[in-house]
């Protein structure tokens, strides 16, 4: 029943965002959202910045801070600590983890509540250290940002829009496909 549960949440979240953010950006192009799927799961992992497109700023876990709990958040981008491997698990599910720590971003699954904190912990893959990744491009197919959706809350990973200053904590929160908070830039490293 609880697993059942879980798959109807997160099918009700990819819903929303899929339907929602169309609609509210039709004035300004249509942005279309596809749920990234991974092809082979063998294929290598990619590392990127994770940029938030409303403070234009990293997703970091500080470097000196490498312990399990130690929480995410948001720093001027070009540190050592904010480089993340992107991996699929299959399922449509990701695994992000820290370069420089080698530890993954985690909800608690039992703090299922918007504002829990988003923080590392070791790889084991645990449900609540898997993600989805739904990409919005615009019409013309050019890639725009990815809205992170943890595997067990169905909440999408945020920084606050009225926290843009370094040190903002990345928290968990009802996804909502217009607010550019819940938005990340992937960029390549």
């Amino acid at each position: 029943m609880a697993f059942l549960r879980r798959v109807l949440v997160i099918a009700a979240a990819l819903f929303m965002v899929a339907s929602l953010g169309t609609a509210a950006q039709a004035a300004d192009g249509t942005i279309t959202y596809v749920k990234r799927t991974g092809g082979d799961v063998s294929a290598a992992a990619q590392t990127y910045n994770l940029r938030n497109i409303n403070t234009g700023r990293c997703l970091a876990i500080r470097g000196a801070a490498n312990y399990n709990g130690s929480p995410a958040f948001q720093h001027d981008c070009g540190f050592a600590d904010q480089a993340w491997t992107i991996r699929h698990l299959g399922s449509d599910r990701w695994e992000v983890r820290n370069d420089y720590t080698g530890r993954c971003l985690s909800i608690r699954s039992a703090d299922n509540y918007n504002g829990s904190p988003a923080f590392q912990l070791d790889c084991v893959l645990y449900a609540d250290q898997q993600w989805f990744i739904v990409d919005a491009h615009d019409s013309v197919g050019y890639y725009l940002y990815s809205i992170l959706i943890n595997n067990v809350t169905a909440r999408c990973l945020v920084v606050p829009a009225a926290a843009n200053y370094n040190g903002s904590p990345a928290f968990q929160h009802d996804c909502h496909p217009n607010y550019n908070d819940q938005h990340w830039k992937f960029v390549r490293l």
